[in-house]
C-alpha cells in the first residue's frame, strides 16, 4: 500500500497528461502540435480532469483544433462545472449567454457568472462589472459594476483596471480619486491597454492626480497610437505643439525603447 487511492493516482495522472496537452498547444520545451494537444487534452478530460474539460468546451467553441461543436462544448463544461470548477462555470455562463447548445437562459448566465466570481475567477468578474456598467440584462447600476471591476483589477485584469481609473477618474459609482485614477490608468498601460495609455497621457500632461510631464505624456500618446487607439493618433497634433522639437524626438525614442522591450499578448 502506498497510502494513495486509485482515485488520486488517475487524478495525478490525468494532470501530468494536461501538462503535456498545454506544453504541445504552446510549444513550449517541445514542438508546437495542436493535434497532438488535443489528443492529450481528450484523453485527461475522459479520466476527469476538470481543467482538459474546460480546455476541450473551449477548443469545440471556437473550433480551436477540433470541429465546431456547441454540444460537445456544452458538454465538457457541464463536466467540469458540475465538480465547481470556476473556469467551466464560465464557459457555461457564455453558452447561455448567446444560446450555444443550449437555449438562451439569462438567468442561467448570471448564475454561473455569480458562482465563477465567487471562487474569484477574473473573466466572471470582469463580465459582471460590464453587464452592471451597460445595464444589459440587468438594471445598470455603476457603483455595483465598480465592485466587480476592483476585484478583477486586482488580479491583473488590464481592462479591469481601466475602468476602475474611469471611475475614479469620473467619480462613476464612486467618490473621485484623481491618483487612484492614475494609478489604474498606468497598471493598465504597462500591460499594453492602449486606451489606458491614452488616458495616462492627458492625465500626465495636465498634472491630474501626478505631477505634470509632457515628455511623458507623449511618450504614452505614442505608445497608444502604436497600440491603435484612434482618440490618441487624434491627439497628436495638440500634445506635440507643446513641446520642442528636441523633446518631441525624446519622447519618440523613449515609446520606441518601451514598445520594443514590452512583453505584450
Amino acid at each position: 500500500m502506498n497510502g494513495r487511492s486509485d482515485g488520486a493516482a488517475t487524478d495525478h495522472s490525468a494532470s501530468k497528461i494536461t501538462l503535456a496537452a498545454r506544453m504541445h498547444e504552446q510549444g513550449l520545451g517541445v514542438a508546437h502540435d495542436d493535434e497532438k494537444a488535443v489528443r492529450l487534452y481528450i484523453q485527461a478530460a475522459e479520466q476527469g480532469c476538470v481543467i482538459a474539460q474546460t480546455c476541450l468546451g473551449w477548443r469545440y467553441a471556437f473550433v480551436r483544433g477540433v470541429p465546431g461543436d456547441d454540444v460537445a462544448a456544452l458538454h465538457w463544461f457541464q463536466r467540469a462545472a458540475g465538480k465547481g470548477y470556476s473556469g467551466a462555470q464560465f464557459g457555461l455562463a457564455f453558452m447561455y449567454r448567446h444560446g450555444r447548445g443550449v437555449a438562451n437562459d439569462e438567468a442561467e448566465m448570471f448564475r454561473y457568472y455569480r458562482l465563477a466570481a465567487g471562487q474569484g475567477h477574473t473573466g466572471a468578474l470582469a463580465a459582471l462589472g460590464y453587464l452592471y456598467s451597460d445595464g444589459d440584462f440587468v438594471t445598470k447600476d455603476e457603483a455595483e459594476a465598480l465592485r466587480h471591476f476592483r476585484v478583477a483589477a486586482e488580479q491583473g485584469h488590464q481592462d479591469a483596471q481601466y475602468r476602475v481609473g474611469c471611475a475614479l477618474e469620473h467619480g462613476l459609482g464612486s467618490d473621485k480619486d484623481a491618483a487612484g485614477a492614475v494609478r489604474h490608468f498606468r497598471q493598465a498601460a504597462e500591460q499594453g491597454h492602449p486606451w489606458a495609455q491614452h488616458s495616462l497621457a492627458i492625465m500626465c500632461r495636465d498634472g491630474c492626480g501626478v505631477e505634470s510631464d509632457a515628455v511623458e505624456a507623449l511618450m504614452w500618446l505614442f505608445i497608444a497610437i502604436d497600440g491603435g487607439c484612434d482618440e490618441a493618433r487624434d491627439a497628436q497634433d495638440e500634445f506635440e505643439r507643446a513641446l520642442s522639437r528636441e523633446d518631441v524626438a525624446k519622447a519618440q525614442r523613449l515609446a520606441r525603447s518601451y514598445v520594443d522591450s514590452a512583453d505584450w499578448d
